[in-house]
């Protein structure tokens, strides 16, 4: 197995979700044995971080590292041996000396959620991978259809007050386009008089002076 250029693993404790154990370099190289893996190299400005845990599982101190080479030895598929190489460093202490920025490696990234969980969602990662595949059946219905007015709030505006949903032809619409087309009482005379000098005064019609315009 090589991973790079850029290699990142990491792992979490079964009673833990908050601490995570890490490694990191420019390139990986692991070596398998019976489908399970026996030795990785880690090379190039390699750094780890490990959490050490007391006999009640409380994550109690931080060891974190840096070195040109690290090997790292699995026994039953957990690590037996961390073998630094070349000019390592180290610090180790407490929780308490490292700060939250010096709980993680440049370059963590940690989403579970988008994990593949079998070969067939490598394959097919749109169907198989469980947040996109959550997303997707998620996706609401295409729906067809005119609109209808509103439950609430009555007609929309630009229809008619009577419009219902029974359809197209309804007695009420006709109701109430024609009221709105009514003009006020007492006002339609004034207009067509007003209408009718206005004509008289251009020899169109006559008889249209003797009638007296309200004012």
């Amino acid at each position: 197995m090589e991973l790079f250029p850029n290699g990142f693993i990491v792992n979490i404790e079964k009673k833990d979700s908050v601490n995570f154990n890490q490694v990191a370099g420019k390139k990986m190289r692991g070596f398998f044995k019976d489908d399970k893996l026996t030795t990785m190299f880690i090379d190039g400005n390699s750094e780890t971080i490990y959490f050490a845990h007391d006999s009640t599982g409380k994550v109690t101190e931080m060891h974190r590292s840096l070195s040109s080479r690290i090997r790292v030895r699995f026994k039953d598929n957990k690590v037996s041996n961390v073998t630094f190489l070349a000019k390592p460093e180290h610090r180790y202490g407490p929780l308490s000396k490292f700060n939250e920025d010096e709980k993680l490696l440049k370059g963590f990234l940690w989403k579970p959620k988008e994990r593949p969980v079998s070969r067939e969602a490598i394959i097919h990662p749109v169907d198989n991978y469980p947040a996109k595949k959550a997303a997707k059946d998620k996706t609401p219905a295409k729906t067809t259809g005119k609109k209808t007015a509103g439950k609430k709030g009555g007609a929309k505006k630009g229809q008619n007050a009577g419009a219902t949903a029974a359809g197209p032809g309804a007695p009420e619409i006709k109701a109430a386009k024609d009221s709105l087309q009514k003009s006020l009482p007492g006002k339609t005379d004034t207009i067509k008089r007003a209408i009718d000098t206005v004509a008289a005064k251009k020899g169109k019609d006559s008889t249209a002076v003797k009638k007296p315009v309200d004012q």
